[in-house]
């Protein structure tokens, strides 16, 4: 008899790794190859589901390496990649900010989301 698959089985296949932001060699190789695949991951996202981001693909694709390694490295931002255990591959990330203040974070309309005026109000 088979085992049953459960979700945990499946979540035995990938690894969660949460980049650290200090202490940190910015210049090492395995910090670019983060910065890289979170890159990566992130256009990808963009151009497949550009109603669900607040910024667009042909501004991020633009930015330089070391936007994007500030960015990863930022005290504010807690990253976190899903891992495929056997290919290595980043197959998913989660990304948080803060702290901000509900009233500094703008959307742009262009996101469909709600402002954070919008928000205020609803209060």
């Amino acid at each position: 008899m088979k085992p049953k698959q459960t979700g945990y089985q499946i979540i035995d296949n990938y690894y969660v790794c949460r980049v650290p932001i200090k202490p940190i060699d910015s210049l090492s190789e395995n910090v670019r190859k983060i910065v890289q695949l979170f890159r990566d991951l992130r256009l990808h996202a963009l151009q497949d589901s550009k109603q669900s981001f607040a910024s667009r693909n042909d501004h991020q694709s633009a930015r330089s390496p070391s936007y994007w390694l500030a960015y990863v490295l930022d005290s504010r931002i807690q990253l976190y990649g899903l891992v495929d255990k056997v290919s290595g591959e980043w197959i998913a990330q989660l990304v948080f900010h803060g702290p901000y203040t509900v009233e500094s974070y703008h959307l742009p309309f262009e996101s469909g989301q709600l402002s954070s005026t919008t928000l205020m109000k609803s209060r």
